[in-house]
């Protein structure tokens, strides 16, 4: 028989191999992790050594993603080009006198154009901004100026036919950028040496009057130029949206600068007032009520109207239209 010596032994032992195969265990694990990490270490200086020893110039791979991103960016420009000089305006060589003869021709066409009562959509001496070289006016434009004269009234043209079109009311004043000098002769006049201050004229009121432009340049850059229309007019509201409608699908690169409106009449005030002169008249008395000027009511009172009557607009909207000669 064993002795409790010899259990005690084997016991002892077979702790130790426990414990040898435990220490064995977690040294393989820390070993394998080691060279796990040896192994990473590796890869990662041997990219860092491929990349300190590649050429300077891009792989195949970037040369044929760059050329491929350069024909994408070709294309998107191409028809970007293209849709901005859809609008372009047409450069006409023409003298001062045969450009006169053009823009008395297109005042006629914009002048007889009729409205769906047969009614003109302007008055009978409206000059669409152009005061200067007709009506009683025989100036000639200098030689220098035909070119830009000449865009200004096709996009003049441009604008009013797509505001005809729209059916507005009536066509009440067109400002332009009047950028040839000597265009009024009350601001080539010297100034009086008087010590005296002078009081400051008022601006003209007719229907043509024009805005002089801040500079007599209107180039914004080498890319594309830049000029603005004023255009006052009267409509009802559908009208108006179809304008706005109107200008944003043009050809032209039209932006709508500002936009001011006001009702010129309120229907709904002059029909109360008849109700209640009809009243009176009824009981015999005499009609004591006046009719509301509207212009004098404030804004707060004037914007309930009837939808189904419309009353016309006071509108004057500024455009600023852009030619895109260098995309």
């Amino acid at each position: 028989m064993m002795s409790r010596q010899h259990i005690g032994m084997i016991a002892a032992a077979v702790v130790a191999g426990v414990a040898c195969l435990g220490v064995g265990a977690c040294f393989l694990s820390a070993f394998m992790a080691s060279k796990a990490a040896e192994a990473q270490r590796n890869e990662s200086y041997e990219t860092l050594e491929k990349c300190y020893q590649a050429k300077i110039f891009p792989s195949d791979e970037n040369v044929a993603r760059i050329a491929e991103d350069q024909n994408r960016l070709g294309e998107w420009m191409g028809s970007v080009s293209n849709l901005l000089h859809k609008g372009d305006l047409k450069i006409h060589a023409y003298t001062p006198v045969r450009f006169k003869q053009i823009l008395q021709d297109s005042v006629r066409e914009m002048q007889g154009q009729k409205g769906g009562a047969g009614k003109g959509r302007v008055a009978e001496d409206f000059k669409f901004g152009f005061d200067k070289y007709l009506g009683e006016s025989d100036s000639l434009p200098q030689k220098e100026h035909v070119a830009r004269l000449a865009e200004q009234l096709d996009i003049i043209h441009q604008i009013v036919a797509e505001m005809y079109a729209a059916n507005i009311v009536r066509l009440d004043q067109i400002e332009r950028e009047v950028f040839e000098g000597g265009g009024d002769p009350a601001l080539n006049k010297p100034k009086e040496e008087s010590g005296r201050r002078r009081p400051r004229r008022s601006e003209p009121t007719s229907p043509e009057r024009v805005t002089r432009s801040a500079s007599a340049d209107p180039m914004m850059g080498r890319l594309c130029t830049k000029q603005r229309v004023t255009v006052a007019f009267t409509a009802r509201p559908a009208a108006l949206s179809d304008v706005l409608n109107r200008l944003a699908a043009m050809d032209l690169f039209v932006v709508v600068a500002d936009l001011e409106f006001k009702k010129t009449d309120d229907p709904l005030s002059r029909q109360d007032v008849r109700k209640k002169d009809a009243a009176a008249s009824a009981r015999g008395g005499e009609k004591t009520v006046k009719e509301v000027d509207v212009s004098a009511l404030p804004v707060a009172d004037r914007i309930v109207t009837d939808p189904e009557l419309e009353p016309p607009m006071g509108v004057r909207i500024s455009l600023d239209v852009y030619s895109f000669k260098g995309v």
